[in-house]
């Protein structure tokens, strides 16, 4: 296939993919439960695991990054290189928040995320679940620690560069990174604002 054509039909398979509504599927048809008329009404991990109970939480965190993972996998096996790999990636992410299947609205974007950064730099992703964990048992906010690891993940891959440890090839890396940590956080301007009036709810999973 055409290295044009192969990127296009990765970008529609990423988007399509990535949309799919992991939360508010599996919320139907176990608990007869639409995760999006409960709770923060947001059809990502947290609420569901607010909503749907505590074990929810990591399945719909752990498939909503498998809808990152999938087309990233997909793009680097087909031979292309990191950087269109990474994009194929975000347009995952941006099915995700903007899912064709929910009139294009969706989730945060923080699960899939993961799961594409873990396909392209898995040693910095365990350094932010360790961080994520961290940040999470010390304030019980989801969204803090989501907001945290979005932004220090730029700055880890490119003292990694820095120190050697990755090469200076992986440098697009830290700039779509930079894009991606200001968009999540963007996605996280409303728990921004509870987080600094004290409104925000803790969660205990």
């Amino acid at each position: 296939m055409e290295g044009k054509v192969l990127f296009f039909v990765l970008i529609v398979i990423a988007y399509l993919l990535g949309g799919l509504p992991t939360a508010v599927i599996l919320g139907k048809t176990f608990k007869g439960i639409d995760v999006r008329e409960h709770g923060s009404m947001n059809s990502g991990a947290t609420n569901a695991g607010r909503v749907l109970g505590k074990k929810w939480f990591y399945i719909v965190m752990i498939c909503d990054a498998i809808k990152g993972a999938i087309p990233v996998i997909l793009a680097l096996s087909f031979g292309l290189h990191e950087l269109p790999a990474l994009i194929v990636g975000v347009v995952a992410i941006l099915g995700h928040t903007y899912s064709i299947y929910l009139k294009f609205k969706g989730g945060k974007g923080v699960a899939t995320s993961l799961g594409v950064i873990v396909v392209l730099v898995p040693l910095v992703t365990v350094i932010l679940l360790i961080i994520f964990i961290v940040v999470y048992k010390v304030s019980k906010f989801v969204s803090l620690g989501s907001i945290v690891c979005s932004i220090l993940f730029p700055i880890l891959v490119y003292l990694f560069i820095v120190f050697g440890i990755y090469s200076n090839d992986r440098l697009p890396v830290v700039y779509v990174g930079i894009i991606l940590a200001a968009y999540i956080v963007y996605k996280h301007r409303s728990n921004i604002s509870r987080l600094m009036t004290g409104k925000e709810n803790k969660t205990h999973f």
